[in-house]
């Protein structure tokens, strides 16, 4: 077992290098970081050790194949799901702008029907 914190991941061995976090949620953290072997930006979804133990694990590789398996320009497309010695994590579509929190904070919410 790593001595390093899963919060402190600055760089993936082998083919992943982080350029920067983008964010941190309740699944786990997430950077921008480039694809030495494709020479491409990507996205990692760094997975909370707590949800990558037994059935959550399972949940999470089934959930990925299925997201693999989207192909639309509306949906962030899922590359893989993998594990190193820091637990799991996914490669994703980058995606350029603001977050979502950002989106949803600028616009007022629709009207809660009556």
């Amino acid at each position: 077992m790593s001595t390093r914190s899963w919060k402190d991941v600055v760089e993936m061995t082998g083919r992943y290098r982080i350029v920067q976090k983008l964010g941190e949620g309740g699944m786990g953290i997430v950077y921008a970081a480039h694809d030495d072997r494709l020479d491409r930006p990507v996205a990692i979804k760094r997975i909370r050790p707590g949800l990558s133990d037994g059935q959550e694990r399972q949940r999470l590789w089934r959930e990925a194949r299925t997201a693999a398996s989207v192909n639309h320009p509306n949906v962030c497309q899922l590359y893989e799901i993998d594990e190193d010695s820091e637990g799991l994590f996914l490669t994703m579509e980058l995606l350029e702008g603001e977050p979502l929190s950002v989106e949803r904070g600028a616009r007022p919410r629709p009207a809660e029907p009556e």
